[in-house]
């Protein structure tokens, strides 16, 4: 768990900090799949930021907002039973 290790806490309360470099490395290293390594430096952050939650979340509806939030903010999930659409379907609601 993160919280067992402090050079983790260490690195995740300096993320603001780290150069763009590192960043990558620490996006593969963490395991940041949806990581877009041509996004901006901001989005890059925001990106290793929530990767902790995305992945203790993982395959909820929340993992999912999270993810897509931060490459485009605003970023909103309806299921299928909200919009009477086919049983275990969503949509993906983007503000472009």
């Amino acid at each position: 768990m993160l919280y067992d290790n402090n050079d983790l806490l260490t690195i995740y309360a300096n993320i603001d900090k780290l150069p763009e470099d590192l960043l990558d490395i620490l996006a593969k290293d963490f395991k940041v799949d949806w990581y877009l390594y041509n996004g901006t430096l901001a989005s890059k952050r925001a990106q290793i930021k929530s990767c902790f939650y995305v992945h203790r979340h993982y395959g909820t509806k929340g993992e999912i907002i999270e993810a897509l939030s931060d490459l485009c903010p605003g970023t909103d999930i309806e299921e299928w039973f909200e919009y009477d659409g086919d049983p275990y379907f969503f949509r993906v609601l983007v503000e472009a």
